[in-house]
Formats: C-alpha cells, structure tokens, sequence
C-alpha cells in the first residue's frame, strides 16, 4: 500500500490491494511497502513504483485489411476493441469506453517512421501521392502500425501489419 494513508483502497482478492490513482499520477514514482497479512508495516522495506495507467491503454486493433484503387491509393481498414464489456451482445458493435474514437497510424520503412495518419473511424487513406512523397513511388505493400488513442495517456497497443 502506498505511505499516503488518507487514500482508499479496494482488495482485489488474494489479499491485494487496488489503489485508486487519479490522472494526475501517471508517471509519478510513489513507495509501496509490501506487508504480509500480520506483518509489521515498518519491517517492510521501500518500494519505488511509477504509475503507469496500464489500465487506460487501449487494446490493439483487429482485422486489418486494405484496398487498392486504379490510381494506388492505399484504404486501410481494421475493427477496434474495448477495454471493458467487450461482449457483442446487440450485433452492432462493442461500447467504445474512450473519451471519443481517434486512431495514430504509423507508416513505415523498415522501423523508421516515414508519415503518421490520424483518423477518427476505423478507415485511412494513405493516397498515391502521399506514398511517391514517403518513398519515391507507389509501393504495392507497405508496413504500418495502428494505435487507438486514449485521452489520459495516448497510444495504445499497436496493431502491425503489412499492406
């Protein structure tokens, strides 16, 4: 548990316990001490720990697909997840549980990242133009990286794939 006595904390089973941060914390380093049950709270040494709001990270998207028109424009498409009741119980879609759907996509040549996109629905156009611009021509396959977005701490797990 953290030095901060004044916060509450919920047990998670297993005699853990979640402590609620908020978004302010994030990259912050705060102690923990690891107390066993009938332990002694001054016994147990220091820990540093920075909050890293795992939780928040959006999950990678899914089922990536692309298209080519005559003229090589690239369309990219994919299907997002949700980090929280992601049942599919309405045959619609999953709930979105982010403070609206915004997505990063990555081009790349090799790791270096040549042109990043932005979109707000699960679809891009990466035009010929654009490609001619990143590499000296169309390309007929192209590597990628897509991250949902989460408002608190940004990217999230990227989806990879090659197009």
């Amino acid at each position: 548990m953290p030095h901060d006595a004044a916060r509450s904390h919920t047990r998670c089973g297993s005699g853990l316990y979640r402590v609620p941060l908020s978004n302010t914390d994030v990259g912050n380093t705060a102690y923990y001490k690891g107390v066993p049950a009938g332990g002694d709270f001054n016994d147990a040494p220091d820990l540093p720990f920075a909050f890293q709001a795992r939780s928040l990270k959006c999950f990678s998207p899914v089922q990536i697909t692309s298209s080519r028109d005559g003229s090589h424009n690239l369309t990219i498409n994919w299907f997002r997840r949700t980090r929280w009741y992601g049942e599919w119980v309405d045959y619609v879609d999953v709930p979105l549980f982010e403070a609206s759907e915004s997505y990063s996509i990555d081009i790349l040549n090799g790791s270096t990242v040549v042109r990043t996109l932005s979109a707000s629905t699960g679809t891009v156009s990466y035009t010929a133009a654009q490609q001619t611009t990143d590499f000296g021509a169309t390309q007929s396959a192209v590597s990628i990286a897509i991250y949902q977005l989460n408002s608190v701490i940004g990217r999230g797990i990227a989806a990879k794939a090659t197009v």
